[in-house]
């Protein structure tokens, strides 16, 4: 019998996904509302190490795709905050919204 997609997505999100206790007690976490366009605001989720000090610290903007299908960033806050911790390095994380032709 063959696994269906969703079997096979529950499987490797098990593996892959770390203890979410853990790893959230190594970063500090920011969300921040940035004003895109006029008018237009989108939640940021911001991840910092905390073994990290001070400020200038490098930043990467992960850009999630298929937001629609996975939800906000929050709900794989625990691999991002690993990703931060493993990377040593603050990561933004935009919450996107809908496309405006969405219906």
């Amino acid at each position: 019998m063959r696994a269906t997609a969703e079997e096979v997505a529950s499987k490797v999100y098990t593996v892959f996904q770390p203890d979410a206790d853990t790893v959230a007690a190594k970063v500090d976490e920011q969300t921040v509302e940035v004003e895109v366009e006029s008018g237009v605001k989108i939640n940021v989720l911001v991840l910092k190490p905390k073994s990290m000090s001070g400020s200038n610290n490098p930043c990467m903007v992960y850009g999630v795709g298929n937001m629609g299908i996975c939800g906000p960033p929050t709900f794989m806050k625990a691999v991002f905050s690993d990703m931060a911790v493993q990377m040593n390095l603050v990561l933004v994380i935009p919450a996107y919204r809908k496309a405006p032709e969405h219906k």
